[in-house]
């Protein structure tokens, strides 16, 4: 649909038009089509910071991170000043890579260089960051240091790094930290579910689901949708096929078989979450 609206455009010769560009931009990054949206990026002739940000999230999104730092810099070399978005995308791009050290840089430049004062999303991705990079307790530190009060962002960011890493202790500790801010969110039962199943812990995951349940947090069930014969087919985790056939019941049987001959192994935080949304 975005392509026949581009299309449209460019009949039109409205290409040109930085708003029009900029959102045609965004539009192919969004829909993970860079190169597509790297033709329009050149095209641009003034671009603004709007243009070098939906460059900077598309690479950071994709996981082409160096792609994201080096975009950054020629945004830099153009003369064009940053905003919080660009920041955003770039501490998203360092934690994709792990880049920890490059992070702190561009959080403090963001502060000293370019005058911008850090959201609460800026010091959460920062949390994520150093998380996903295994220093979880620089990552616990930030909470007690940020001028924000933690907010579940906060601690989820940092229970994904507790599962990540196998940290109980600390996952027992978001835990808390959630139930006192959002009782009735289920994914923090399901994260901490499968920290303790990937440990064998299963008495734990028992306890963790009958608190889940005692608490009345619900967790929507996955859905995946299909489309055969140009009608979409939606599944629900849990459910029984209904094709009115047996036709992909049977085809499911032997993509598993074929699956298992090819040595793919379960993972057991699928079981878990299928668990939950039966509760």
């Amino acid at each position: 649909m975005g392509m026949l609206i581009h299309h449209w455009i460019i009949e039109r010769d409205l290409e040109s038009d930085l708003a029009i560009g900029n959102t045609i931009l965004d539009t192919y990054t969004k829909c993970k089509n860079l190169e597509e949206a790297r033709n329009i990026f050149v095209k641009i002739k003034e671009k603004n910071v709007v243009s070098w940000n939906a460059m900077i999230s598309g690479y950071a999104e994709l996981g082409f991170s160096k792609l994201a730092l080096q975009c950054y810099e020629d945004m830099l070399k153009e003369g064009i000043s940053p905003d919080s978005w660009t920041f955003s995308s770039l501490f998203s791009a360092c934690s994709e890579a792990a880049l920890v050290e490059e992070g702190y840089c561009y959080f403090k430049s963001m502060i000293h260089d370019h005058g911008i004062t850090p959201s609460i999303e800026h010091f959460n991705s920062m949390i994520d960051l150093l998380g996903r990079a295994g220093h979880l307790l620089e990552a616990r530190k930030v909470p007690q240091t940020m001028p924000f009060r933690p907010d579940i962002t906060t601690w989820m960011s940092l229970l994904t790094g507790c599962r990540m890493y196998g940290n109980v202790e600390l996952g027992k500790q978001c835990l808390h930290e959630i139930s006192q801010l959002e009782p009735d969110s289920a994914s923090v039962y399901t994260m901490l579910s499968n920290i303790f199943g990937e440990f064998g812990m299963l008495e734990d995951v028992k306890n963790v689901q009958g608190l889940k349940k005692y608490s009345s947090a619900w967790k929507k069930p996955g859905r995946a949708c299909i489309e055969v014969g140009h009608m979409m087919q939606e599944f629900v985790v849990g459910e029984s096929i209904s094709l009115g056939s047996n036709d992909m019941y049977h085809k499911f049987q032997r993509l598993a078989r074929k699956l298992k001959e090819e040595g793919y192994s379960p993972k057991l935080e699928l079981i878990f979450e299928s668990m939950e949304s039966q509760l």
